[in-house]
């Protein structure tokens, strides 16, 4: 395959082969789009991706004094373990295992739950050092299967803030109004990824920094990883045992506890 091309079955969006399974459309067109070869790199106009890059933790550590209190222990929790962002999104309380130095997380949905259901080599697990432990501690609820990190409670939050806030007295037209015990939009019981990057896209643009995704949280955890454990760290703290081999997949789940223990 010449360097810059993709994959044929690539080159068009999975949208046309889905309708073309629920005969919405001739599998001719899946076919004649599968002739379309991809663009090459650096022989057309389209725009090259930068790629994703690592934030800076001090614009970080900015940003977290101006997000809700559930969505800066997401960035948290996301900057101190190998957690992605849906990891961090779903986490519940009967998904952890609070025994020992070193705590475990199994996302119920994790990203590669399609090859890690009967397979005991790509399971996944989230090692969970002191820093995130102290983090965790303060959402934790009687409810173990409620999401530690609701946007409900952002809002409950948000609003006593402007209550508080508040410098005149509320007039007799707010007092006799009703409250909506039903609105038409209501927050959900979690966040979702999206809304997750949008009230850290919020809180830059507020401060005035540069605006950084949840995605490059990880990619700085990476670094800082593999800066003081080497690459086989970053590949044990990250992947865990995903994406290793399985005469390596005990070796690496001890040194990706190790590495919770000591900075996480």
């Amino acid at each position: 395959m010449p360097d810059g091309h993709q994959r044929p079955h690539q080159a068009h969006p999975r949208a046309f082969r889905w309708a073309a399974s629920v005969e919405l459309i001739p599998v001719a067109v899946v076919q004649a789009l599968e002739t379309v070869p991809a663009l090459q790199r650096g022989r057309c106009d389209a725009r090259e991706s930068d790629g994703v890059r690592p934030v800076d933790w001090k614009d970080v550590e900015a940003t977290l004094p101006h997000l809700p209190r559930p969505v800066a222990a997401m960035v948290q929790i996301m900057r101190f373990s190998n957690c992605r962002a849906e990891d961090a999104v779903i986490m519940r309380g009967c998904d952890l295992t609070m025994m020992g130095v070193v705590w475990e997380y199994k996302p119920a949905s994790p990203k590669n739950q399609w090859r890690e259901e009967n397979s005991p080599i790509h399971k996944r697990v989230v090692h969970i050092g002191p820093r995130c432990q102290e983090v965790i501690r303060r959402f934790l609820q009687p409810d173990l299967q409620a999401y530690l990190f609701s946007p409900r409670e952002s809002r409950v939050e948000y609003q006593a803030r402007r209550a508080a806030l508040r410098k005149t007295k509320r007039t007799p037209s707010e007092l006799r109004r009703k409250r909506n015990l039903k609105p038409r939009r209501a927050p959900g019981a979690r966040n979702s990824v999206n809304s997750f990057q949008q009230c850290v896209r919020k809180a830059c643009r507020k401060i005035g920094i540069p605006v950084w995704t949840v995605l490059q949280l990880r990619h700085s955890r990476a670094t800082q990883v593999r800066q003081q454990y080497g690459l086989e760290g970053a590949a044990a703290s990250l992947g865990d045992t995903v994406e290793a081999a399985a005469v390596y997949a005990e070796k690496n789940r001890e040194l990706a506890k190790r590495i919770a223990r000591e900075i996480g």
